[in-house]
């Protein structure tokens, strides 16, 4: 686990994850329409990673970006719900691609 220190200087976790050779962390704002994306980090203070949490985005989860506009919001489907952000929040969350091919699932033989 990653810690690091907030505006304020108050510590918080960060659970990004093994980090990968080709992990390109971008903010979600920049993500690309049909691709999944693992939550890397929020940053911003408490009320809005309280916000972000009641709505099922926090560090480790998979989002898909569904919609997103030139300059406005953009909407994510995640744990089965399509949620808009605005653009200012989508600017505060930190993604990382999910390589499809990287995932190879294992069946019981």
């Amino acid at each position: 686990m990653h810690s690091d220190k907030d505006t304020n200087g108050k510590t918080l976790n960060i659970c990004p994850g093994p980090p990968g050779k080709n992990d390109e962390i971008i903010l979600l704002s920049l993500a690309s329409c049909d691709k999944k994306y693992r939550v890397v980090r929020i940053l911003g203070g408490t009320s809005l990673h309280s916000r972000l949490h009641s709505m099922g985005i926090v560090p480790n989860e998979t989002l898909k970006v569904v919609l997103r506009t030139g300059g406005g919001p953009m909407a994510i489907a995640i744990k089965g719900v399509k949620i808009a952000l605005g653009r200012g929040i989508s600017h505060k969350i930190e993604v990382s691609e999910i390589n499809e091919l990287s995932q190879v699932s294992e069946e019981p033989k």
